[in-house]
C-alpha cells in the first residue's frame, strides 16, 4: 500500500509548480529521510525544471533565457542556460542558446523525420 506523503509527492509534481514541490518536500522531509528516500525524492524536485522545460518547447519557438528562467521558477538567466545546456546536451531537447542576446531557440528532432533505407 501506497503512503500518502508519496501520493501526495506525485500530485505535487503533476501540479508543475517547483515552489509547491519544494515546500512539500521541506513539509515531509522526515519521512523521506526515514524511509531512505530523500535522495531520490531531490531527484523528483530537479526533474520537475527538465519537465517544465520540456513542455516550454511544446508552445514556443524562441524564447528568452529571462523568460524560460520565469515559468520553470529558476532564479537567474544563467540557471537556466545551464539547464537548457545539459538538456541539450543529453538530447532531451533540440536548441540552440544565443549567449549574445540571451535567446533559446527550440527545434524538434531532426531523427523524426528520417526514414529507414
Amino acid at each position: 500500500m501506497h503512503s500518502p506523503p508519496y501520493i501526495d509527492l506525485s500530485a505535487c509534481y503533476a501540479s508543475g509548480k517547483y515552489s509547491d514541490l519544494e515546500a512539500f518536500i521541506q513539509s515531509n522531509v522526515e519521512k523521506f529521510q526515514s524511509d531512505n528516500n530523500l535522495g531520490l525524492v531531490k531527484q523528483v524536485l530537479s526533474s520537475l525544471y527538465k519537465r517544465n522545460i520540456q513542455r516550454l518547447t511544446q508552445t514556443y519557438l524562441t524564447l528568452s533565457l529571462q523568460d524560460i528562467a520565469n515559468a520553470v521558477q529558476l532564479k537567474t538567466p544563467k540557471e537556466a542556460e545551464m539547464h537548457v545546456l545539459r538538456m541539450i546536451q543529453d538530447g532531451e531537447i533540440f536548441a540552440t542558446i544565443n549567449q549574445k542576446d540571451g535567446m533559446v531557440s527550440f527545434y524538434e528532432d531532426p531523427e523524426q523525420y528520417k526514414t529507414s533505407s
